[in-house]
């Protein structure tokens, strides 16, 4: 029976692999994409933070609001509590922790920004609005 069967299956990969070659790269599903997201969490703790208590508001970014620095390290400070990750608060200081969230892929957009005479926000940057912190 498997003999028979071998043209249509070659047909199906040949059919697959030059859909692969015309788009260029793999598609992922989106049941790997939850499981690559959780691995990320698990190596840094950081994405796993910013993934629980955050998200980009498009809106937000046009208008220039955002949260401010501090307001960030609060939220991250609480959060670590909650999570029983009091290390990463000693590891982790205010002046650093932006920088260190900027070198996440997901999360490498956000900048700062300053208008004359006021203080630092992240413009785009908003808490969720259900977080378990």
């Amino acid at each position: 029976m498997l003999p028979a069967e071998l043209p249509g299956i070659a047909n199906r990969c040949l059919a697959g692999y030059r859909r692969l070659l015309k788009r260029g790269h793999f598609l992922r599903p989106k049941s790997g994409l939850r499981l690559i997201k959780s691995v990320q969490e698990k190596i840094n703790p950081l994405a796993a933070f910013m993934n629980d208590c955050w998200e980009r508001d498009a809106k937000a970014e046009a208008e220039g609001k955002g949260p401010t620095a501090e307001t960030i390290h609060n939220v991250f400070s609480d959060w670590c509590r909650a999570n029983d990750r009091h290390d990463l608060i000693l590891r982790t200081p205010k002046a650093k922790l932006l920088a260190e969230i900027h070198k996440l892929p997901e999360w490498e957009w956000i900048k700062a920004f300053k208008p004359h005479g006021q203080v630092r926000r992240y413009p785009g940057l908003k808490r969720k609005a259900k977080h378990d912190v």
